[in-house]
């Protein structure tokens, strides 16, 4: 793709909607998320704790979490939260959520074999915020890339009916101006967390660039404050940190019953 495409695609995908500093309406209101990719940090996973641990966001989001990391993981955290949602895996498809947040309730489903973790979690201020957290295998195939197609359709239908604030997170391995994450998220009403994307050369190989293919959604109940990329263990990319608030827009429902 020509650097011009790549602009276009950018400005199309992008969420314009952060250009402005938001208003901090109640701290109470506010949290913080945090995603990171195991196969990220496997290799220095000691050292990167410890700069998770300074990130210390309220919602702690592992994926690829397979029993080669639960012992380590779950000792290391389950002292600093109160609360682990596990869904422990031998492939690429585990999670491990930790919060300090009451967990109102949690499930896992499948969308076409595709398995999508959800929790209700309630922040200070009483409200409950919607988790979704899902991976994505690579779309390597043409077959994968249509069996993707259905999963992100059914997904985006059963988001799109919630009417309380959701945030959707996972390693979709596909870049937010890709066409399919473009239409993911106008049909289940998400904003992008990112601002805007400038490529750059990941641990300094000039063949390849860093490109997003982790990500942060969130639906209109909610304002993203801030959105930015952690690095950890020489400068490496592990993951992602959002902090959001739900807003007090009046939101407006009719009903056929009424």
């Amino acid at each position: 793709m020509s650097s011009a495409a790549l602009c276009l695609y950018l400005k199309n995908a992008s969420n314009i909607s952060l250009a402005a500093p938001q208003i901090v309406l109640n701290e109470d209101s506010k949290f913080t998320i945090a995603h990171f990719n195991l196969s990220s940090v496997q290799d220095n996973l000691e050292e990167d704790f410890k700069i998770i641990d300074q990130v210390a966001p309220d919602i702690l989001v592992f994926q690829e979490y397979t029993p080669q990391f639960q012992d380590q993981i779950t000792g290391h955290y389950d002292t600093i939260y109160s609360n682990q949602t596990e869904f422990l895996r031998i492939d690429d498809y585990g999670q491990s959520v930790f919060t300090s947040f009451p967990v109102l309730a949690q499930d896992t489903f499948l969308i076409y074999n595709m398995p999508v973790l959800r929790l209700r979690l309630q922040i200070p201020d009483g409200r409950t915020v919607q988790l979704i957290s899902q991976y994505s295998l690579p779309p390597l195939t043409t077959q994968y890339k249509e069996d993707s197609k259905l999963v992100f359709s059914q997904l985006a239908e059963f988001i799109a009916q919630a009417d309380e604030p959701v945030i959707f997170v996972g390693t979709l391995n596909y870049v937010s101006w890709d066409n399919q994450m473009v239409r993911f998220r106008y049909q289940a009403n998400l904003e992008d967390s990112r601002k805007s994307f400038f490529p750059s050369f990941a641990n300094s190989d000039k063949s390849l660039f860093y490109a997003p293919v982790d990500h942060i959604y969130y639906n209109e109940y909610l304002d993203c404050l801030q959105f930015k990329k952690i690095d950890g263990y020489a400068n490496k990319k592990i993951g992602i940190r959002g902090e959001y608030q739900i807003n007090n827009y009046e939101k407006i429902f009719t009903s056929t019953q009424e």
